[in-house]
């Protein structure tokens, strides 16, 4: 006897066993017999998901985590695992002249925002020299 192999995704394969389960409820209610439908649905019931080439790419891809394949590290500490984090070296640069005026009239007209300003990480050069 000749086997055909046929590739079905999980939606397809309800399909089948929906069908397969109507029609052998007809072949109840018509008092018929429903063995060669139960033995096809037993077969589509019992089949194993096997992976394809791609599943097993994948598979192995999602082995490492993002950062672990962009070359990141972990240190254990106590049960847990950290990331090796570090933020880049800040460059300090001089403020010109008009960035030292808009802060100084920021730091006395309007002190939250100047505080707001002053506390970011982008915009740390904002401190002045007592004048």
């Amino acid at each position: 006897m000749k086997k055909y192999y046929i590739a079905l995704d999980e939606y397809e394969r309800g399909i089948i066993i929906n069908s397969l389960n109507d029609k052998r409820n007809s072949f109840i209610k018509e008092g018929r017999y429903t063995d060669a439908v139960d033995e096809v649905l037993l077969k589509v019931i019992d089949t194993k998901k096997k992976n394809s080439k791609s599943d097993t790419r994948r598979n192995k891809i999602m082995e490492k985590s993002i950062f672990e394949q962009m070359g990141g590290t972990y240190t254990k500490v106590g049960d847990y695992y950290l990331p090796d984090l570090a933020l880049p070296a800040e460059e300090k640069f001089k403020i010109g002249v008009w960035g030292q005026r808009h802060a100084r009239y920021l730091k006395h007209k309007h002190k939250v925002l100047y505080m707001n300003f002053n506390s970011s990480l982008s915009f740390t050069f904002l401190t002045l020299a007592a004048k």
